[in-house]
Order: C-alpha cells, then structure tokens, then sequence
C-alpha cells in the first residue's frame, strides 16, 4: 500500500486513501487509478497535474462517486469527507453531498448546463434541493449568485438560455451554479481550459477571492504548471494512474524531486531564456492496458530506461524529506540503507538524479 500522504497541518477535509478504480473495456481491464492517497485541507488549494489519461478526473469523479458502473468501478481504498467513507455511503447520503457539500466545475460548461432551460432554472433546482429557500426566495438568491460571480446585470441574465451567454459567461454561471449551496469543497477539473487566455486569468481570479470570501477548500485539476504556480499551495503530481511526486508549490517548483515532473518544468517556456525549441519529454503515454513493468515512467525516463531495477521494481511513493514524497528509486534519501547495499551488490554503481 503506497504512503498516506498529509500535505500540512491543517484541518484535513477530504481524505482519499489508497484509491483504485478500474473500467471493464472490451480490451480488457484498464486500471485508471492505482492505490492514490492525498488530503485536502481546509481553506486550501490543492492541485493535482499530470498529462491527459493519467487518472485526474477520475480520482475527481470519484470522490462524488460519478463514475458510470459499468464499466467502472470503485476497485478499492477509502474516500473520507470529513470522516464519512463516500465509497460505501448510500445514495441518499451522496445525493445530499454532491452540488451541497461537494460541487464540481467541469472545463466545458456546455456539457454541464442543460440547453433547453434557464440558467436560472438550473442554478434554482440546486438551491431548492438542498437549501431551506423555494419559490422567489431561491430566484433571489440566484440573482445573487449570478451577481456575485461578475455577471452584469443578473436580473436579466438568469433568465437567458446557455446558448446565449459567452464561454467565460456560461463558466461564471456553472461556477455560480456550484457556490449556491456554500459548499465546502469545490473540485474544479479543467475550468479554463475551453477559454481564452484573458478570461482564463478572469475566471482563475475570481475562484480564488470567493475561496477566501468563503474559506473553501478547492481541488484544481490542470496540466498548466503556470495555473499551479498562481494558485496552488499544494501539489499532487500523477503518471499513469499513480501519484509519483507530492509537496507544496514551492518546494515542486524550486526542487522537483522526480523526474517526470522535473521534464514538465523543463517544458515551460521561461522569461529571458533564448531557446529555438522548448524541451519535451520523449516517448507517449504508455496504454493503460498495458503498463509497463516496474516504474511506469522508465520508458522515457532519463535515468530508469536502461536500469534493471527501474524496469522490474515499480518504486511506491515515500517521504524523502518533510513534507515532500516521490516514488523514485534515485530521488536522494528514498532508498533504505538496506535497499542501497542490496543494489549496489546486485548491479554495481548507482547513477545520480539531476533537476
């Protein structure tokens, strides 16, 4: 079982330990998440980053218990919201959770608001279902959300249809829709990804004052380093359905210990750096119905793609120093002194890591 890590000292929130979820494909088993353990505490952000297909969202969607069964399932581990495992919760107590409790903000809204209602239709069904307010109470108070969340005059706009708002409007309402219930904890997967650059900062802005207006706790599921490093204050990083890399933003920014995420920061473009080509990290994706042996990331790994044990033992994610883990054989300080003396026997010298 990998290591639970605990990001910091505050109140844990929402605990996930352990995780597996698996989908049932005519190709076979795909295990889209594979024993992931993070906490998210209470007023905080914690961001969670890796390449598309490595088990993000669907960590996400599990946490409200979205996945589609079948072909999906829980596989096993726990998933504590304030100490409630939301694995064996009933339907009743997960339907007083999500949109209350827990919401979520999906990166396309239009997938999220349904076209042949208002949005104030769809932002009033969710006060009424878990809020003490019904008829022209709940209106008001969707009014209020819509102005809270920038939108220009709300008395007009809840009464418009999604196809006639903009992008950055149509994130604002799901957004509105998501913070009508005071929930606790906002999963955010992907919110700017379908906007553009202005209003991505607009959007990113305005969820970070609301957090703070509201102490929220926030999930920020992103493959933009540059979104993590503006709000983020811990981050989880994901290859593959694992967690290889954990610590808070300045610590992965200034010393990423493993090295998938340190090819991610090398890929940035930098400020005053003259460069014909950024960096990229060599290799795909491996299939996930088809992992490779031992570390998953040893394919286009610098160091592991030519090192027996990296092709054969698949390193579990420890704690290398306070508050920062990496499942990395060659990350300093992971290695038991028994676990050294047994390589350094078995194949000679070790190699070193480099940031």
């Amino acid at each position: 079982m990998a290591e639970t890590i605990l990001m910091n000292d505050n109140d844990v929130l929402l605990s996930i330990r352990d995780l597996s979820v698996t989908f049932h494909t005519d190709e076979g088993l795909v295990r889209a998440v594979n024993g992931v353990s993070y906490d998210v505490c209470a007023g905080k952000t914690l961001a969670v980053v890796g390449e598309s297909g490595c088990g993000k969202s669907v960590t996400a969607l599990s946490v409200l218990r979205l996945i589609p069964d079948p072909p999906g399932k829980i596989a096993g581990g726990e998933i504590l919201f304030r100490g409630t495992d939301l694995v064996t919760a009933d339907e009743k107590y997960m339907q007083s959770i999500r949109g209350n409790e827990i919401a979520m903000i999906f990166q396309e809204p239009m997938t999220s608001l349904n076209p042949v209602y208002t949005v104030g239709d769809q932002i009033v069904e969710a006060i009424e279902q878990h809020q003490d307010k019904k008829g022209p109470a709940a209106w008001s108070h969707a009014v209020e959300m819509l102005k809270q969340v920038g939108i220009a005059d709300p008395e007009q706009r809840v009464m418009e249809y999604p196809h006639q708002m903009s992008g950055g409007m149509r994130q604002r309402v799901i957004i509105a829709m998501s913070l009508s219930c005071d929930p606790s904890l906002i999963i955010a997967d992907e919110p700017t990804t379908a906007l553009d650059v202005t209003i991505q900062a607009q959007i990113l802005e305005l969820l970070r004052d609301l957090q703070k207006k509201n102490n929220m706790s926030v999930v920020l599921i992103t493959h933009d380093l540059g979104v993590v490093a503006e709000n983020a204050d811990d981050v989880v990083v994901m290859y593959a359905s694992r967690i290889v890399e954990t610590g808070d933003v300045a610590g992965i920014f200034d010393d990423p210990l493993h090295p998938y995420t340190q090819g991610l920061l090398r890929s940035l473009p930098r400020v005053g750096s003259v460069q014909e080509r950024l960096e990229v990290i060599g290799g795909t994706v491996p299939d996930p119905l088809a992992f490779p042996d031992g570390c998953k990331f040893h394919p286009r790994c610098p160091i592991g793609s030519d090192e027996p044990r990296c092709m054969t033992v698949e390193p579990e994610l420890r704690e290398v120093k306070p508050g920062r883990c990496s499942a990395c054989w060659y990350t300093p300080g992971y290695e038991t002194k028994e676990e050294f003396e047994l390589y350094e026997t078995k194949y000679g010298k070790h190699k070193e890591i480099s940031g």
